[in-house]
Order: C-alpha cells, then sequence, then structure tokens
C-alpha cells in the first residue's frame, strides 16, 4: 500500500534550473568567521572572516565596550604560505605585525588607529606562521620566495628587522628543505 499527499507536488527541472532556497543575501549575511584566535598579552585578539566586506580577514581585538576593528580597510590579514596560510598575525601590547594577502607583505601596527607601515619589500615574497621576538626587535616566520618563477618556491625560516625595510626578505635562519613549518621561540 502506498500512502499519498494531494498537497504534495512533483516537479522535474533540468539540473541548475531549481529554484534554490538558499539566496545571496543569506549566504552574505552570515555572522564572521573567527580564525586564528591568540591575543597581545594582554588581551584577545582573533581574525574574523567578513563575508559582507568581500570576503575580507579583519584582526579584531577584545575591549570592555566590546570588539575592536585593528585593521582598516583594505587591508586582508592572511597569507598564502604553502598555499593554505595561516600565523597571520603577531602581536605583544601594543605592537602588531600582520600579513595583508593583497600584496603578501608585512605590515606594523604601532597601536590603535594608527596607520600600519610595511616592513618587508614589494613582489616575491610570502610570509606567514609569524613569531614576534621582542628581545631581538624581530619577527621569525616562514618565508616563501617566489622572485625566481622559473624555480619551486624556496621555503626558509628567517628573521625580519621590525624597523624594515628587509629589502632582501630577511636574515635567512633555516633552509635546505622543500618545506618547512611552524618556527617557534623558547621563552
Amino acid at each position: 500500500m502506498t500512502a499519498s499527499n494531494p498537497a504534495r507536488t512533483v516537479q522535474s527541472l533540468p539540473y541548475g534550473a531549481w529554484p534554490s532556497p538558499v539566496t545571496a543575501e543569506m549566504l552574505t549575511e552570515s555572522p564572521p568567521g573567527v580564525l586564528e584566535p591568540g591575543d597581545n598579552g594582554q588581551v584577545p585578539m582573533w581574525v574574523e572572516s567578513r563575508p559582507q566586506e568581500k570576503g575580507r580577514y579583519v584582526l579584531v581585538t577584545g575591549t570592555p565596550d566590546g570588539p575592536l576593528d585593528l585593521t582598516p580597510e583594505p587591508f586582508n590579514v592572511r597569507n598564502r604560505v604553502h598555499e593554505y596560510g595561516g600565523g597571520s598575525w603577531a602581536a605583544d601590547g601594543d605592537l602588531v605585525v600582520f600579513a595583508n594577502f593583497a600584496d603578501n607583505r608585512l605590515y606594523q601596527l604601532d597601536g590603535i588607529g594608527n596607520e600600519p607601515r610595511p616592513i618587508t619589500p614589494e613582489g616575491g615574497y610570502r610570509f606567514g606562521d609569524l613569531q614576534l621576538d621582542r628581545v631581538s626587535d624581530r619577527i621569525v616566520c616562514v618565508r616563501e620566495d617566489h622572485t625566481d618563477s622559473a624555480l619551486e618556491p624556496v621555503n626558509t625560516i628567517v628573521a625580519l628587522d621590525l624597523d624594515g625595510p628587509n629589502e632582501e626578505g630577511g636574515t635567512i635562519l633555516v633552509s635546505g628543505g622543500d618545506f618547512v613549518s611552524s618556527p617557534r621561540l623558547s621563552r
């Protein structure tokens, strides 16, 4: 015996022609995603993905009055190291260093409301997995060198001077491997 439901109408449509209950507005009105949680030694910080801002990633901190954006538009806090990125920011107190997705450069931000300034050169390098070394006033991180487009990227761990300009892409600390990852500082 089969049950029938006269209120239900079956409709056949070609592939890709069915009406979706999911609208573009539903996708862009979603709450921001929270990524790369951490702190600056005093307050929590995290990266928010914002679909309503064309997918921009923003570094945010917690304050008594609620979340506060640290990175202004058009900065997009993420990187492409090893194609999947990660470790796009590091902070200690008011000092923040972050990777900007559009140009693959690292930027330093000194305090809330100040304009970020680049500390790495334009073109050819990607930086990720940032570790802030305040003892030596430097960033230790993974660097992908794409300056010779005929070769595969060269992966190294480098130290970058916080005062910039790091024209050579930093001082190489570890090299020779096809893949490098996760530099950490002893404290």
